[in-house]
């Protein structure tokens, strides 16, 4: 993984080609969602995403510079400034069915409520890659990434394992994948 930005030194961006971003961690879960959507075209989602990030409310976006925008959104904003690489590891979060744990987590850790609070995406992913072990977020995420002991091994033990990974299973196939794939890079960071 290869970083551009430093938040110690660095101001996470807010504007791009002349037109400030919404910067708002929830703009990038929308978006995350619009990506999914079966029911909109493709041209439908460029103009979608364009407005959720780059509308002001007093002009709308160039769509002659739409490519280069989404580009940038999806490529340098998104994965806050990091290059990744796909390590074909199995998906151990999903942003819908962990939201409650993420909320609980930051209300216990940092004390933010995410209801009442406008973060920054960039920071947003920056405290929620630094959620302490402690959370219910961070044990589900152990769960799901635990090997199974083989089966010489403790049976009570290998049968907890069993359980949790069975409990904790992410059902939801093709719901925000790409999403589970950006967070789960950014949590093994």
């Amino acid at each position: 993984m290869k970083s551009t930005y430093n938040p110690l030194i660095d101001k996470a961006p807010t504007e791009y080609g002349g037109y400030k971003i919404n910067t708002d961690f929830r703009v990038v879960l929308r978006f995350f969602r619009l990506v999914e959507d079966e029911d909109l075209s493709e041209d439908d989602k460029v103009k979608t995403a364009l407005l959720m990030f780059f509308w002001d409310g007093k002009e709308a976006v160039n769509v002659s510079k739409a490519q280069m925008l989404l580009d940038y959104i999806v490529k340098y904003y998104i994965p806050c400034g990091q290059e990744f690489e796909d390590d074909g590891s199995e998906k151990t979060f999903d942003i819908d069915v962990d939201s409650g744990r993420i909320y609980s987590a930051f209300r216990q850790a940092y004390g933010i409520d995410l209801h009442k609070e406008s973060l920054h995406w960039w920071d947003f992913t920056e405290l929620m890659n630094d959620l302490p072990n402690d959370t219910k977020l961070a044990e589900v995420v152990g769960y799901r990434s635990m090997d199974v002991p083989d089966a010489k091994s403790d049976k009570k033990y290998r049968a907890f394992v069993l359980r949790m990974k069975a409990m904790y299973a992410l059902k939801k196939e093709g719901v925000n994948e790409q999403i589970g794939d950006i967070f789960d890079m950014l949590w093994k960071g």
